[in-house]
């Protein structure tokens, strides 16, 4: 699920708040220094949405107060999720050591 949201940094309370066009406004203590408010706001959107943060993915606008964010199972969703890969240093065994 994408969507667009406001980021309000360094702010007294951490909440979410879902505006009337359908996007969020989230308000975190972070500063917009070093990408903490960034860090904060995935925190803030996992938690508010129950999903773990590797769920949470900040699409566009890492610079800006304006995001879009992405919510899903980027993990569990690769084909290779719950496999071993191998990475080889010889291209041409690349493929015979992926185990499937």
């Amino acid at each position: 699920m994408k969507f667009s949201v406001k980021i309000q940094p360094k702010s007294s309370k951490e909440a979410v708040e879902q505006l009337a066009d359908g996007s969020y406004k989230i308000f975190v203590h972070s500063p917009p220094i070093d990408g903490k408010a960034n860090a904060a706001v995935v925190e803030v959107l996992a938690k508010h949405f129950k999903v773990a943060k590797s769920n949470v993915k900040i699409v566009s606008g890492e610079k800006s107060r304006s995001k879009v964010v992405e919510i899903g199972e980027f993990l569990s969703s690769s084909p290779l999720s719950n496999k071993e890969l191998k990475i080889s240093r010889n291209p041409s065994t690349a493929l015979r050591d992926i185990d499937l």
